[in-house]
């Protein structure tokens, strides 16, 4: 059998028909990929989307990801549509943390000027409390122990009755510190307790009672008259007796000695 050969204008021919027949299957195939891949894009990049946080990062690579998979002109415009998103979404985040600065720096400054006021006042409260010492009156008694009776500082009280002792002061100043002691007979008086009338000691020792304060911040005012300490004794027995009161220091705001010459103190017996 005979080989059949191809002439030459065949197999010119040939070679055309494939080349044509490559370059449709080409065409064709790109433009299945192009539609895929762009359908793709669309798919993981809506249009439509809400961005909260910060995006910027986020942004950034989806644009990456664009550039590389769509063609150039494609690219161009997403780049272009993507810095608006991102321009846009910036100015949110910043107006928010411009929103949220601002909101805390006035939740901080109520705060701070409620915490102010609070402290004002609780220091003018402390200041009302200090600023004039009152004088106290305890209430005497409506009957008594027994029929005997004990001068107490020429107060008649009755033995078995327990009485009370008030130590009432006047000073020229409004005074820092002072310190001192009262003095009492055991014999006739025994010692029961002792309150302070103001922020300081007050201690009892071997028949005297002893009392110290300090306040350098609204001082003790007793221009008025005030009473530093109260002191209850029970009457031991009939006679006469006396407490004594002896001031040791004295000194004002300015941490200048005042002298007790010039201050009036007594104590006051409630029988």
């Amino acid at each position: 059998m005979k080989e059949k050969r191809f002439s030459t204008k065949e197999k010119t021919a040939l070679i055309v028909l494939l080349f044509l027949m490559g370059v449709v299957i080409g065409i064709g195939a790109y433009i299945i990929i192009n539609n895929v891949n762009t359908a793709n894009e669309q798919a993981k990049n809506p249009t439509n989307v809400t961005v909260t946080g910060d995006t910027s990062l986020l942004i950034e690579k989806e644009t990456s990801k664009a550039k590389d998979n769509q063609p150039e002109a494609t690219n161009k415009s997403s780049g272009n549509t993507e810095k608006e998103t991102e321009a846009v979404v910036k100015s949110d985040t910043k107006s928010s943390k411009t929103s949220s600065d601002t909101s805390s720096k006035t939740t901080s400054k109520t705060s701070s000027n409620t915490s102010s006021k609070s402290n004002t006042s609780s220091k003018t409260s402390s200041q009302s409390s200090n600023s004039k010492i009152p004088v106290i009156k305890p209430d005497s008694n409506s009957s008594h122990a027994s029929k005997d009776v004990c001068l107490v500082n020429g107060t008649k009280c009755y033995v078995g009755d327990t009485i009370t002792i008030a130590l009432n002061i006047k000073t020229p100043k409004v005074l820092e510190n002072f310190q001192g002691f009262t003095e009492y007979d055991s014999e006739y008086l025994k010692f029961d307790s002792a309150k302070a009338n103001v922020s300081g000691l007050v201690n009892n020792h071997e028949s005297t009672i002893y009392y110290n304060g300090s306040n350098i911040s609204t001082g003790f005012d007793f221009t008025s008259t005030g009473t530093l300490y109260t002191a209850t004794f029970k009457v031991l027995k009939k006679g006469e007796t006396s407490i004594s009161n002896t001031m040791e220091i004295l000194t004002d705001m300015k941490d200048v000695a005042v002298s007790p010459d010039k201050c009036t103190i007594n104590i006051k017996v409630y029988s």
